[in-house]
C-alpha cells in the first residue's frame, strides 16, 4: 500500500503534513509530546498528524510513510490507548509486536520506544486517570486496573473499527452531539479494555526486560558517540553482551539493524548541519567528516536517497 492511500482517512481539516521528522517532533511539541523519531529506510519521509482536543479526552491519528523508529513520551499524567495501524500487521511497542487484534494502554508519562516497516501510523485516545478510573469502575466493575503499559487482546475488526471511529471523530463536524459521541467512544474503548482486564498479556511491557535494555543501552551509545567510529567491539562492551545478541536484540526492539540506525543518527545530524550552516563558512566534506563518514561518495549517495536532494543543494552551495 502506497503512502497517499493509507493517508487518505485522515480528515484534511483537523490535520498536518510534514517532509522531514524535525518538522513532526516540533508540532508535537505544542501538544506536550517528546517524540524524537528516526527514519528507518532510505527514501523521502512523509507523515500525516490529525488531532482534535474535547472536554473528555484528545484524539491523535498519525501516517507515515516509511519504516521508522520513534521514543514517545508526554510529561502529563494521563492514560493513553494506543491503537496499531499497519498494513503489515508489524507494530512494535518495546520489542513487542502488537499485531492487528491488541492496543497499548499506558499512562502518557512512561516512555514507549515503538518501530515498524512502513506505511504505518496509530489512532490514540488520551484522557485523565482519574476520568478512565471512574468510566472502568461503572462500566467494568470486576476489572482489574492496567497497571504500567499494558497490552489488551482485542477482536481484530472491533480494534479496527475503533480505530475508524477515532478518525471519524477527529473530523466530526461542529455539532451539538460532540459530547455525546466522546463520552461513547470512550466508553467502548474503556469497555473493551475492562472486559479484557483478566487476559492481559501477563508480562508488563515496561522496557526492564533483558533484550530491551541491550537495544536501549546500544541506541544511547550511538546517539552520544556517532560523530566518532562506532565499533561492534565497543558496543557489546557497552551492554555487556556478545555480537549475535546485540545485534538480534536491536533488530527485536527497534525494528532495524544497529548499522542502520547508525546511519540514520549521522544523516540526520548531517542534514541538521547542512540546513543552519553558511557555506561561506564550511563545506560539505567538512560537514560529513564531523558526522562519522568517511566516504564522501557513499555519504552523498544515501544522502539524495534519503532526502532527495544534494547535501552541497541543502548547503546552497
Amino acid at each position: 500500500m502506497n503512502f497517499e492511500a493509507f493517508a487518505a482517512d485522515l480528515p484534511r481539516q483537523h490535520s498536518q503534513w510534514f517532509t522531514s521528522p524535525e518538522a513532526l517532533e516540533k508540532a508535537l511539541q505544542q501538544f506536550g509530546i517528546y517524540q524524537p523519531t528516526r527514519q528507518a529506510k532510505q527514501g523521502n519521509f512523509r507523515a500525516g498528524l490529525a488531532h482534535r482536543a474535547y472536554p473528555d479526552c484528545e484524539l491523535f491519528s498519525d501516517r507515515y510513510s516509511t519504516d521508522l523508529s520513534l521514543y514517545l513520551s508526554s510529561p502529563s499524567d494521563d492514560v493513553g490507548f494506543v491503537l496499531p495501524r499497519s498494513p503489515s500487521n508489524h507494530f512494535v511497542i518495546n520489542g513487542i509486536n502488537l499485531g492487528d487484534d491488541q492496543l497499548a494502554v499506558a499512562q502518557t508519562s512512561e516512555g514507549m520506544n515503538i518501530s515498524g516497516p512502513g506505511p504505518i501510523g496509530s489512532d490514540c485516545i488520551v484522557m485523565s486517570t482519574p476520568r478512565f478510573t471512574e468510566m472502568l469502575e461503572v462500566l467494568c466493575p470486576t476489572a482489574r486496573t492496567p497497571k504500567g503499559l499494558t497490552l489488551v487482546k482485542v477482536f481484530a475488526p472491533e480494534l479496527g473499527a475503533l480505530g475508524d471511529l477515532i478518525v471519524n471523530q477527529i473530523g466530526a463536524p461542529e455539532v451539538n452531539l460532540q459530547s455525546e459521541r466522546t463520552t461513547n467512544l470512550l466508553a467502548w474503548t474503556v469497555s473493551l479494555i475492562g472486559h479484557a482486564s483478566d487476559q492481559y498479556r501477563p508480562e508488563n511491557i515496561n522496557g526492564l526486560k533483558a533484550h530491551g535494555r541491550i537495544a536501549k543501552g546500544a541506541r544511547d551509545y550511538i546517539e552520544i558517540n556517532f560523530q566518532m567510529p562506532v565499533h561492534a567491539e565497543e558496543l557489546c562492551k557497552h551492554t555487556g553482551v556478545g555480537v549475535r545478541t546485540l545485534q538480534r536484540s536491536f533488530k527485536e526492539y527497534f525494528g532495524h539493524s544497529v548499522t542502520d540506525y547508525l546511519k540514520t543518527v549521522r544523516l540526520d545530524a548531517a542534514c541538521r548541519e547542512l540546513t543552519a550552516a553558511d557555506s561561506r563558512e564550511t563545506n560539505v566534506t567538512e560537514i560529513a567528516l564531523g558526522n562519522g563518514f568517511t566516504h564522501l561518495g557513499r555519504f552523498s549517495l544515501a544522502y539524495r536517497t534519503r532526502f532527495g536532494e544534494s547535501p552541497s543543494e541543502t548547503l546552497g552551495v
